[in-house]
């Protein structure tokens, strides 16, 4: 959803017999209390039939959409993209590649931005700890992230964990979906806050011989 809820921007997955058709971003704008028909974005490629484009996040300002997609023109598997909001147009831009800093030759889905600006997603190519494993990249400069960091456990465990978002009122409270053992069923929802830092620890450690 867009800052004053009236917009939501959703994934759908067409299904047809005998025809492969990718996954597109659809938008939809409120009307009353009820929602106008769903349009596609417009991301895809001329002929990207069979392209799947999906996982739209925003921005905190609106402009920048992150989504997923296996669209030509990325490192493998399915690549973070952004595009940004055309206002003269009124439209979604040229999507481009977020780099190899964030993906990688396996699949990088279901991003979130998180208000201070920092990038969550989940990956198979950067080193985890079984499945899709969720990740933190610093905000780096204008549409640009690093410092790749795994969350580690809890959040994370040996199966499928993805989907994070923080809420917007509290952002050290958050949802994200995982398949790890002991659920209710395959994927399930899970909830999570960040605990307070009581303290840090640091040590040095010299070397007996030279005390440096």
């Amino acid at each position: 959803f867009n800052r004053k809820m009236n917009v939501m921007y959703f994934t759908r997955c067409p299904r047809e017999k005998k025809h492969n058709i990718g996954c597109d971003i659809m938008t939809a704008q409120q009307q009353g209390s009820n929602w106008k028909a769903a349009t596609s974005v417009g991301l895809k490629p001329d002929g990207g039939d069979t392209i799947t484009v999906g996982h739209p996040c925003l921005s905190a300002d609106d402009q920048i959409m992150i989504f997923a997609s296996d669209m030509p023109g990325g490192y493998g598997g399915k690549d973070l993209w952004m595009t940004k909001w055309e206002r003269k147009e009124k439209k979604w831009g040229p999507p481009s590649n977020l780099g190899e800093v964030i993906n990688t030759q396996g699949d990088e889905m279901f991003p979130h931005l998180k208000a201070d600006g920092s990038l969550y997603f989940s990956s198979t190519g950067h080193l985890g700890m079984g499945g899709l494993d969720m990740f933190k990249a610093q905000k780096a400069g204008e549409n640009r992230w690093e410092n790749i960091e795994n969350l580690g456990y809890p959040l994370n465990s040996s199966e499928h964990d993805f989907g994070i978002m923080f809420d917007r009122g509290d952002t050290e409270k958050g949802f994200f979906t995982s398949s790890r053992l002991n659920g209710k069923g395959h994927d399930d929802i899970y909830s999570f806050k960040v605990p307070q830092i009581m303290f840090t620890w640091e040590i040095e450690v010299k070397n007996k011989a030279t005390f440096e």
